[in-house]
């Protein structure tokens, strides 16, 4: 979400200690996205300014609003769950009048007639019920579908019902009685119906699930497929002059990470679409589709093209504007967007009580107002042009630094005419999250945060002036020079070799990397690439270190080695300005014995002298021993078989005997064994029984090797006598 940059080396005068200004940048719609809107439209540029206030008109006890539709007076009927019960909300009402309570779950679908009579789809139970304007229910039909997700009146006034469970579509004249046969207009293999719209023909566009269809009814019984979208479901289907638009709808959609990037939204969609199914990207843990839920546009020539997606959420709602766009209501956060195409869209406003948008209606009344219904909680607010109580604002998640810093200046963006009626205030905290251990919200002091110094910081822009806009905001700070920490320091068996490759010149940015300003921020900042060999050293003397370190400030480090005996005081340098942390170096010469390291790691390659600061650690004690084994043939015996016994002795001051054998009069080698059966010990003894020898001279060769690689030899020559 933040852009963090090295902007400055410098002292402070106000502190006592050493600090770099950095800053932290945010200009992006996605960077914006993760604040808070308060009557804020955010559009794609990233760019936050006033927007149409959402005013609470009244808050249900239902949890859902499935549908709504107005009559001509203005007034709302809302079909909810998950009693299913119909409301009425007269112009002006601060409540709503409970209309209608079927013996449901939910009331999905709503219609008004010419005469004032509503029309009441219920589920699971599946029937559609007739209330006269008196308020009177009654049963007006009962197909055997268990849902019904849409109605929709022609010109002529029959009524057209879509039905789930079993897919259908059934007209009903105006005459319609309960016990009069239905015309089943359009049947399918799909499982449900869900969304009607008639196009300027006077043919049925009509949205299903799963694995939607697009469908264009021209008559009874004759239907033909346009799209096919490979997603669960087509949950909302609008035509505007000769273009058909629709949307996808996912049990799952992918997370909630925001984009402007709709190339990369449309290829996870078609991967899906397409039946990609192998990829597993593209689904979650339990096979669900991530693929985002896409506005798409059906041309008069048949073609289908993207319009616009919100990347982490659902289109849950559609509805076109005056403007030749679209509202858009999103199944998450209460968002309603403004859609016009791919290149100009804005997040209008955040619903105070958040939950999924599930209706908005336009146009309503005389007044021509623009209502918003959200489900989770049930609330139905009125979209005004300008905000009529508090000021529009926008509240930032909380910025981090890192570490406890001193906050300094907030810059805005762009030109300063465009921030005129722009207020700041800030809060800072050591919690990541607000509470009642952060400062109270402050006023800048002249431009700078007057917040005290803390590791997170949160600003509030109040807009005072409708045409104020700001298209992003630089926050200033100073954070402490912290010193590095060696976390870990192993020594490495002797005998391996450690080869640090230094490559004259940077790598090529990859030119996909391009377009992510922080990657390529990155790559300028990275010195020249290093690779770190280990080879198996021919001198089996070599030792070899290597660490691991970390800085607070995220700063770049170099390394010194040191050493010295275990029982010395003195550290004696020997590497120092290395980059690479690992470290060989040969032992021939060096006194037998116990040895550490030392790892000093400086943050010297980011700071001026005189801020620099260290931090080192300490190894275990490694043994350097290239003296090797002495072996002795401690004496020759005759046993009761009458097998001559040779004993040899091998010991060495420092390191442990780990192997052993011998040759026999040039025989091949043949391993031995301590009598004790363990290699572990400074010295072992090692009784060979040799049966069946030649009289005369014999020779043997005997060879020890220690711990650390260094081998011993022994040649002797011995008599057998000819009793054997």
């Amino acid at each position: 979400m933040k852009k963090i940059g090295l902007v400055l080396l410098s002292l402070s005068a106000i502190t006592t200690y050493a600090v770099r200004t950095q800053s932290m940048t945010q200009d992006s719609y996605a960077e914006f996205f993760a604040g808070d809107l308060e009557n804020v439209s955010l559009d794609n540029l990233g760019g936050l300014q006033p927007g149409p206030a959402l005013d609470e008109v009244v808050v249900l006890e239902d949890s859902v609003i499935f549908s709504a539709v107005a009559d001509s007076k203005g007034t709302l009927y809302l079909g909810t769950g998950n009693h299913g019960s119909v409301y009425r909300l007269d112009p002006g009402a601060e409540e709503p009048t409970l209309l209608f309570n079927p013996d449901s779950i939910m009331t999905r679908a709503l219609a008004i007639d010419e005469a004032g009579n509503l029309y009441a789809g219920t589920s699971p139970d599946g029937a559609v019920y007739r209330i006269s304007p008196n308020g009177r229910p009654e049963v007006y039909f009962d197909p055997p579908g268990l849902y019904i997700w849409d109605l929709k009146f022609d010109d002529d006034g029959n009524l057209y019902v879509a039905t789930g469970g079993d897919a259908k579509i059934y007209k009903l004249p105006p005459n319609f009685g309960l016990n009069d046969e239905p015309i089943e207009y359009f049947s399918s293999d799909r499982t449900h119906f869900t969304r009607m719209a008639w196009d300027r023909n006077g043919d049925l566009i009509v949205g299903s699930g799963p694995d939607a269809y697009l469908y264009r009814i021209k008559g009874e019984g004759e239907g033909e497929v346009l799209y096919s979208s490979g997603t669960e479901e087509i949950a909302n289907v609008a035509v505007v002059d000769d273009d058909i638009y629709f949307t996808t709808w996912h049990k799952k959609s992918s997370e909630d990470k925001p984009t402007t990037n709709l190339a990369e939204l449309l290829a996870k969609f078609l991967g899906k679409a397409n039946g990609d199914d192998d990829d597993d990207d593209k689904k979650d843990e339990n096979g669900a589709s991530k693929a985002p839920s896409f506005l798409l546009k059906l041309d008069s020539e048949g073609f289908v093209s993207p319009v616009w997606s919100p990347g982490g959420s659902n289109i849950q709602y559609l509805v076109p504007d005056n403007k030749s766009g679209f509202w858009i209501g999103s199944d998450k956060n209460g968002r309603i967007y403004s859609v016009a195409d791919s290149d100009s869209w804005s997040l209008v406003n955040q619903a105070p009580r958040e939950g999924g948008v599930s209706a908005i209606l336009t146009n309503v009344g005389p007044d021509l107002y623009t209502y918003v219904c959200t489900s989770n909680p049930a609330v139905v607010y009125r979209l005004n042009g300008k905000a009529t109580e508090d000021l529009p604002k926008y509240t930032s998640e909380p910025i981090d630094a890192g570490t406890v810093a001193r906050w300094g200046r907030l810059r805005p963006l762009g030109a300063p005419a465009s921030s005129e009626g722009i207020t700041f205030e800030t809060r800072s905290g050591n919690a990541s999250e607000p509470d009642d251990t952060w400062s109270d919200w402050t006023d800048l002091d002249e431009g700078t945060v007057a917040s005290p110094p803390a590791r997170f910081l949160q600003y509030r822009v109040n807009f005072a002036d409708s045409k104020a806009r700001l298209n992003g905001l630089t926050a200033y700070f100073g954070a402490r020079n912290l010193a590095p920490l060696v976390a870990e320091v192993n020594v490495i068996p002797a005998g391996l070799n450690i080869v640090t490759n230094v490559s004259p010149v940077r790598p090529p940015i990859n030119a996909k990397e391009l377009t992510n300003s922080s990657k390529v921020t990155a790559a300028l900042a990275k010195g020249p690439p290093k690779s770190t060999k280990v080879v198996v050293a021919e001198d089996t003397g070599a030792i070899s270190v290597a660490w691991s370190a970390i800085d607070p400030n995220g700063d770049q480090l170099s390394y010194s080695v040191e050493i010295k005996e275990e029982d010395e005081d003195d550290w004696v340098l020997f590497s120092d300005e290395q980059m690479s942390p690992a470290y060989s170096t040969p032992t021939r010469g060096f006194t037998d014995g116990y040895y550490r390291f030392r790892i000093n790691a400086s943050d010297a390659p980011s700071n001026i002298p005189s801020d620099t600061l260290t931090g080192s650690m300490i190894s275990r004690p490694f043994l350097i021993d290239n003296t090797s084994p002495e072996i002795k043939l401690h004496n020759q015996t005759t046993n009761s078989d009458g097998a001559t016994v040779l004993v040899f002795v091998a010991s060495d001051k420092w390191a442990i005997i780990n192997s052993a054998g011998y040759r026999l009069n040039g025989q091949a080698s043949v391993e031995a064994v301590p009598t004790d059966a363990l290699f572990d010990s400074n010295e072992e003894i090692f009784r060979l029984v040799l049966p069946n020898l030649k009289s005369g001279t014999n020779s043997i060769v005997f060879k020890a090797v220690d711990e650390l690689g260094n081998r011993g030899v022994s040649k002797a020559t011995f008599q057998v006598e000819d009793s054997q």
